[in-house]
């Protein structure tokens, strides 16, 4: 099955609910006026190991990609921009221009010539450029420099994705993957990934849990993530946006920006 095969079978609207990313949750629950309020949404035990990566100021960019056929489709957070060939055309954001000739080196440092078929679903962040008004904190203003950085992947079985689709209905699909019920790589086999297609990752950052309290958290936060680890510019202002923390198995995912804290705690 090939790519145009998929979404005849299943349609691309369907396709793209299903490789969206899943929404993240703050870790602190948001209160009236964006202010941060006690209760948790996520929950670290303390003696918790825990994955956190700095949260790059960009826009959700996701290469959903074919291994055995070469092709791929290119998305934003919410809809397609781009496929190889001309199934999908949509420029939106500099995005394409900034992923395509990533895309074409996943589609070829990741050929399978044998075993079954699979989706391979890649998730990274393109920032710097006119991305955010936040791209100076990492370009010192150059509108020409963009980054691109994996945060996260999954790979099935083409089969089984495409039977999946027909059977759940756009609303069971949809709580389908803001479950997390796809089959994420590990840390291990992201970082493999990313070795193979070139393209680092986001910076991984060794760390405790997160502390219980608001104001607690905002000062692990700044003792974590001073400054950016991703910047493109030596010039650049390096303010972070935050962290997302995970715990190993993936049951616990929260994210902690700076903005929020910096909006509760005066």
């Amino acid at each position: 099955m090939n790519l145009r095969a998929l979404v005849a079978r299943i349609g691309l609207a369907k396709l793209n609910s299903l490789t969206k990313y899943p929404s993240i949750l703050t870790y602190h629950a948001l209160g009236d006026r964006g202010r941060l309020r006690p209760e948790r949404n996520r929950v670290f035990s303390a003696a918790e190991r825990v994955i956190v990566t700095e949260k790059i100021d960009g826009t959700n960019t996701r290469i959903v990609l074919l291994p055995h056929t070469g092709e791929y489709l290119i998305g934003s957070r919410e809809e397609w921009l781009h496929a190889r060939g001309d199934l999908v055309s949509n420029p939106a954001l500099g995005i394409v221009e900034a992923v395509r000739a990533i895309a074409e080196r996943c589609a070829s440092a990741l050929a399978v010539a044998e075993g079954a078929p699979s989706v391979l679903a890649i998730y990274g962040e393109v920032y710097g450029g006119k991305v955010t008004a936040a791209s100076k904190e990492y370009t010192a203003g150059d509108a020409g420099r963009f980054g691109f950085r994996v945060f996260d992947a999954w790979r099935e079985d083409l089969e089984s994705l495409a039977v999946r689709s027909e059977k759940l209905t756009p609303e069971q699909l949809a709580a389908w993957r803001e479950d997390s019920k796809q089959q994420w790589l590990d840390e291990h086999a992201l970082a493999a990934l990313s070795e193979t297609i070139g393209v680092d990752r986001t910076p991984r950052i060794e760390a405790s849990a997160p502390p219980e309290g608001v104001a607690e958290t905002f000062a692990w936060l700044k003792a974590t993530l001073p400054k950016t680890l991703a910047p493109l510019s030596d010039k650049a202002n390096g303010h972070p946006e935050g962290v997302v923390v995970r715990a190993h198995d993936r049951s616990v995912i929260a994210k902690i920006r700076y903005e929020d804290y910096e909006r509760t705690v005066r």
